[in-house]
């Protein structure tokens, strides 16, 4: 009131008194009845569990619920106008929230970029995709679990089997250019989901080249597969969105000169981009929280605006038969994924000369990578190794190629000599899993060649019931 003191003249004070005293009477008012009335329902529909109908396990959530309910009504009273104490309805229903209508599986496989190597779990492309889904539809739960594997393609799933889901999501544009190996495992997926989502996504060490990759040429026509192209969406667009997506702080951080460089105008440029490939290959490679942030917001967008979550129909068949494999060493099973018959190194090591199990790369990707290897750096190591009963009839092995010729060693097999070189690839410092062909057990091992320093890796026996 000293304000309006100052402002207006003396004879217009008792005028200017009234007007205060009522603005008072209306807050005051007004925060009687936003206290008395501000509580609103809870959002969550109210589920009654008769106990008579009641599983041991509702029993025990409506008795905590209850006894939660009555230590809140401390907090929720109000004092009538004679003093009685009047415990306000919401604290006499005990509830317990109503499960959604329907829950909606998704299953993501891929590479290290779905993965998402450096990154929190809650910023990962799949993480991110299940928040924006779970906000669409009140009655969906959509949950969604990570099933990729870094440094590896789709054929461990082809030879160890999957679990079913509504729908899967499958990358691996970067992972796999075998166009068999992708026909098997999209045959597969399609067999286990009622929708398979292909997404083909790029990144700065492999950025568009105006073609089709294999994992869009490999795609079968049916009718419950779509697919999301960013390699070919962003064709023109890629080297723009390069400095938002591929922007790191940190130990992870990729010189500037790299980014000044990125449309190769001149010679010495391109010269540029090829050490930067070589000296920051996994930073150009999987991307920041942002990159994700964008696979998710295009993953969302392609669900909803082709009606996905709506379509899913329960009478799709679906493969529930397992796989007549045993699947030994769970070499980067990050989230200890267990489809199958799983086995262990010491079912299947007859002899051993040379060679040990542990992992070569604990520092300083420890918190990223379980990748437990049967591994020797030695030319004069032997190995034996077999399948037990009833999966003992062939096997495939699996084992770390490289891309760098310096890197690559050459074993013999039952005889025969195979590279560890990775065939067909450019790119630096690509280390990936694969598998050699079907072997008549026992399998014999030894090592021609390695370059000093390097080693021979296995990651796992396949073992087949059947020729």
């Amino acid at each position: 009131m000293v304000a309006i003191r100052h402002t207006y003249r003396r004879p217009y004070r008792p005028m200017i008194i009234g007007i205060g005293v009522m603005l008072a009477l209306s807050v005051a008012r007004f925060s009687w009845y936003y206290i008395n009335n501000s509580w609103k329902p809870p959002q969550t529909a109210i589920k009654f569990v008769p106990l008579a109908d009641a599983s041991d396990a509702d029993v025990v959530v409506s008795e905590a619920a209850r006894l939660q309910a009555v230590g809140e009504a401390k907090d929720k009273v109000d004092v009538g106008e004679t003093g009685e104490i009047m415990v306000r309805e919401e604290a006499k229903i005990v509830v317990s929230e109503e499960p959604k209508l329907n829950t909606i599986n998704v299953h993501v496989y891929g590479g290290s970029i779905t993965w998402g190597v450096y990154l929190d779990p809650k910023t990962r492309w799949g993480m991110l995709l299940q928040s924006m889904l779970q906000y669409y539809d009140d009655d969906v739960d959509v949950v969604v679990s990570n099933f990729a594997i870094p440094a590896a393609g789709p054929e461990y799933w082809s030879l160890c089997g999957i679990g079913v889901a509504d729908i899967i999501i499958s990358e691996f544009r970067i992972n796999e250019n075998n166009m068999g190996i992708l026909r098997q495992w999209y045959e597969l997926a399609t067999s286990h989901c009622k929708h398979l989502v292909v997404l083909d996504v790029w990144s700065w060490l492999s950025p568009p080249t105006g073609q089709k990759s294999a994992t869009m040429l490999a795609l079968p026509n049916k009718g419950n597969i779509s697919s999301v192209s960013l390699d070919l969406v962003e064709l023109d667009t890629w080297q723009g969105l390069v400095p938002s997506y591929f922007n790191y702080t940190g130990v992870q951080t990729i010189p500037q000169k790299c980014y000044d460089s990125i449309h190769e105008k001149s010679t010495y440029e391109t010269q540029i981009i090829k050490w930067c490939r070589e000296a920051h290959a996994s930073s150009m490679q999987h991307g920041t929280e942002f990159f994700h942030e964008h696979i998710a917001n295009s993953m969302y967008t392609h669900i909803i605006d082709n009606g996905i979550l709506h379509r899913l129909k329960d009478d799709t068949p679906i493969d529930k038969s397992a796989k007549g494999t045993m699947c030994i060493g769970q070499w980067n099973l990050l989230n200890r994924t267990n489809y199958g018959n799983m086995g262990y190194w010491n079912q299947a090591i007859i002899y051993n000369k040379g060679f040990s199990i542990h992992n070569l790369h604990s520092k300083p990707l420890k918190n990223y990578f379980g990748k437990i290897t049967l591994n020797t750096n030695s030319t004069s190591a032997q190995l034996q190794l077999t399948c037990p009963p009833p999966y003992n009839m062939t096997a495939k092995v699996g084992y770390i190629a490289h891309s760098d010729e310096e890197e690559s060693g050459i074993i013999r097999i039952n005889g025969s000599q195979m590279s560890t070189r990775l065939e067909n690839n450019n790119l630096p410092h690509v280390r990936i899993r694969q598998f050699s062909p079907s072997l008549v057990l026992p399998i014999n091992v030894s090592v021609d060649e390695l370059p000093t320093g390097q080693y021979i890796e296995f990651t796992g026996l396949i073992c087949f019931s059947h020729y």
